[in-house]
């Protein structure tokens, strides 16, 4: 992977000699060179070329890149006083924001939505433009594309370089990386969970709070959804009706032109149709069709502002709402035109449109970014319950904290049915028992112990950004306290000869009880509301920042993304190794991506594992979400052809061995499926070929039908596999096998399973047996 600063730094380089030209005057820039004149006599006339050394890269240069931004961002107010503001900034939306769930993936997509409400802001620093040119020229909009690209790139260059300015090694640490990625995320990243998601937790948290917000907002939960989800069908409702009158006026000019060469020529006709259908009827059938399109898209988007926008009494035709609740939505959520300060130019990672996405002129709204309004709800609402009276506050922030336990827990119990989860537990935290310490929920699957601390907070606008400390504040306040909880809890289980949790008198179960020998593995959860940053990095500056320092690595999941994992997950086993392999990447801090989410399909597609290399780079996981986009857009019904539901592929008789362990209630069932799902792709195959001949060998009474497995490349060494019909002489067997492989043979780790085979086969025998060889 390209080394950020480096990069950046040559971009700027190369920037600094731009503006020297343009100082001197050697480079047309349209008059406007002066505006950059005193910054770039300041820099240094070295360069390469001319043999002397590079000058340092620091702020001067970063100074430098808000320039050019300036004049960049000028060039596209300049086109955008041209049209009227509605027009162009449909337009810009659409570029960005068309999306054909049938063929489109989010990697192919041409614009991005960060794009879009980047020119919507620099529209609204003035008042709104009524321009009697209502076709937006392409060669304008794509310069508008290119120029916002450019914007982008030299915003984040700035940041790297004020990043590693920071620092005197000029190596920054990991802390300012993590204050980096959270920036740059938060500017061009958007849609941290699929939209059927994101409105279920909405209704779970603020449904029982429908009458305050009522009498205090105007409108319900409820509501705002409907309505949210009202602006995306009305706007899509338009697009398509406008879309059909373009084939309509197509298929007229078609008609036209045919009756104009039999000389049936219609009186209204003005002079300038007349000569259109004079060029049009001497040329051959096909190139009518293609000239006949081109018109009908010049139709589809002229007054394109008309069709990407609505007023409120469509909007509440639609939905079927009160004219009054509708009008209250829409003025909580509009921004007016010359609401934006007018030296506003370099992208920004929080901005008015996050809160305000509508805008509003006259009587109509638009919405260059529609979803958008769906992440602005949750903020709007939690505001007008913290101005209620009576203890609304409070009482919400209890409900939240309950709604995002007890839902991601459930959600956890579904990917693992046989995990018995408590929650609201205590524990002791003195010899004498008199005083104790909380934990939210404690879940046992098997040799599996789950220690679950869950913090519906939000994520402040300034951490959000990267802002100095605050970032580190919230993520103590999310993250780093309940790791700690979970930490406190982990050190009464392992200093207790017994550790035993209790709940409050009527919960069920009523008490926890910790089985220590059966323990393999033990994980430390910390659920979130918040989309977080990606774990390797919040881990490494969490640490940096003075978190996180008793040891262990948590796993730290938002809410949303355990909401697809527990859709996915075949196989009970699958979720603890997922969290398992997914903490083993943090530890090795060999892997990066922009989303949690990256790392599950990975895993899904080939199981999160990476080879061993002698030189130590960072890999980056791109689009790995797209099967999971392409399965929920044809479940929300956006998409018309049906997309399976992601799976780990695995051959059928390697995933039947794998089912018949977990549905068999053994000791250690869980620990012996993780191994199985630890081999690569050969390897699997091969116990497949194994286990399908030795079930189906022919089976002599008082006989046993025994295979064994060498591996080569996984950490299991060999697996042995039995079949009888008394367990007792499979279990005698199995041991057996096991002693000749480890003692003799000092195989390092032994799977060995056996069973009976009745109408199918079932695992009634296992051992997993380790041994540490020097």
């Amino acid at each position: 992977m390209e080394d950020p600063i480096h990069a950046a730094e040559a971009e700027l380089r190369a920037l600094a000699r731009e503006m020297r030209e343009l100082a001197a005057g050697r480079v047309d820039a349209d008059g406007r060179s002066d505006r950059f004149a005193d910054s770039a006599r300041q820099m240094k006339p070295g360069s390469a070329e001319a043999g002397t050394t590079l000058e340092p890269v620091g702020p001067m240069h970063a100074a430098l890149a808000v320039e050019k931004v300036a004049l960049l961002a000028s060039e596209i107010e300049r086109i955008l006083c041209i049209y009227n503001s509605f027009d162009i900034l449909a337009t810009v939306s659409f570029t960005n924001m068309y999306f054909n769930p049938e063929k489109d993936k989010e990697f192919t997509q041409v614009g991005l939505q960060t794009y879009a409400e980047y020119v919507a802001l620099l529209c609204l620093k003035r008042p709104f433009i009524l321009s009697q040119r209502r076709w937006v020229d392409p060669e304008d909009s794509d310069r508008i594309q290119e120029l916002v690209a450019k914007i982008f790139r030299l915003g984040h260059l700035s940041a790297v370089i004020e990043m590693a300015s920071s620092s005197p090694s000029r190596r920054p640490g990991a802390y300012s990386m993590l204050q980096l990625s959270a920036r740059n995320r938060e500017v061009t990243v958007r849609g941290m969970a699929y939209p059927s998601h994101l409105h279920e937790v909405i209704r779970g948290l603020f449904t029982d709070f429908d009458r305050v917000l009522l009498d205090r907002a105007g409108f319900t939960s409820d509501d705002a959804l409907r309505l949210a989800g009202g602006i995306v069908d009305l706007m899509r409702r338009k697009l398509h009706a406008r879309r059909d009158d373009a084939r309509n006026h197509q298929a007229q000019l078609m008609r036209l032109v045919k009756a104009f060469r039999r000389g049936e020529c219609t009186s209204d006709m003005t002079d300038s149709d007349a000569r259109l259908m004079r060029e049009l009827a001497l040329c051959p059938d096909r190139k009518i069709r293609k000239r006949t399109k081109m018109l009908s898209i010049g139709y589809l988007f002229s007054e394109f502002g008309d069709t990407w926008s609505f007023t409120a009494p469509e909007l509440a035709g639609l939905t079927g709402l009160p004219t009054e609740r509708t009008d209250a939505f829409l003025r909580g959520f509009r921004v007016e035109f010359g609401s934006i300060p007018a030296d506003f130019v370099m992208p920004e990672p929080i901005h008015p449109l996050r809160s305000r996405p509508l805008m509003f002129h006259e009587d109509r709204y638009m919405s260059v970014a529609p979803r958008l309004l769906d992440w602005a709800l949750r903020p709007a609402l939690e505001e007008t319950l913290k101005a209620a009276p009576d203890n609304t506050w409070h009482r919400y922030e209890q409900h939240r904290h309950r709604y995002l336990l007890r839902k991601s827990v459930g959600l956890m119990k579904r990917s693992m049915p046989d995990a018995a989860f408590g929650l609201n537990l205590q524990y002791p935290t003195s010899a004498t028992g008199t005083e104790a310490a909380e934990i939210d929920a404690v879940g046992i699957y098997d040799t599996a112990l789950f220690l679950v601390e869950a913090k519906g907070g939000v994520f402040s606008d300034r951490g959000r950004s990267g802002h100095g400390r605050r970032l580190a504040t919230d993520i103590k306040r999310l993250v780093g306290d309940a790791h700690e909880q979970a930490r406190r809890a982990l050190s009464y289980v392992e200093s207790s000869d017994r550790p035993v949790f209790l709940a409050d008198r009527g919960t069920n179960p009523a008490r926890v009880e910790v089985e220590k020998s059966a323990m393999r593995d033990v994980f430390l959860v910390s659920l979130t509301l918040e989309p977080l940053p990606e774990l390797g990095e919040l881990v490494g500056g969490g640490r940096e920042a003075g978190l996180f320092q008793h040891g262990g690595i948590p796993w730290v999941v938002c809410l949303f993304d355990l909401m697809v994992m527990a859709d996915m997950v075949e196989h009970p086993s699958q979720l603890p190794h997922y969290i398992r392999q997914r903490i083993r990447t943090v530890r090795e801090n060999r892997v990066t991506a922009a989303d949690e989410l990256d790392f599950f399909g990975m895993y899904l597609q080939e199981g999160l594992y990476f080879e061993p290399t002698a030189k130590r780079e960072l890999h980056i996981l791109l689009n790995r979400t797209t099967q999971f986009d392409d399965y929920y857009h044809y479940l929300d019904g956006y998409r018309r052809t049906p997309t399976p539901k992601p799976r780990q592929p695995m051959p059928e008789w390697f995933e039947a061995l794998l089912t018949s362990l977990e549905r068999s209630k053994l000791p250690g069932r869980l620990d012996a499926a993780m191994r199985l799902l630890d081999l690569g792709g050969e390897n699997r195959h091969q116990v497949a070929e194994m286990f399908k001949d030795m079930v189906e060998m022919p089976l002599v009474a008082g006989k046993l039908a025994c295979r064994l497995l060498r591996l080569e490349g996984d950490e299991i060494s060999a697996i042995a596999l039995a079949r009888g019909n008394r367990a007792d002489m499979i279990q005698r067997r199995l041991t057996e096998i096991c002693d000749i492989l480890m003692r003799r043979e000092h195989l390092r780790r032994v799977l060995a399973v056996g069973g009976v085979l009745k109408d199918k086969y079932e695992a009634q025998a296992l051992l997993c047996l380790t041994q540490e060889l020097p």
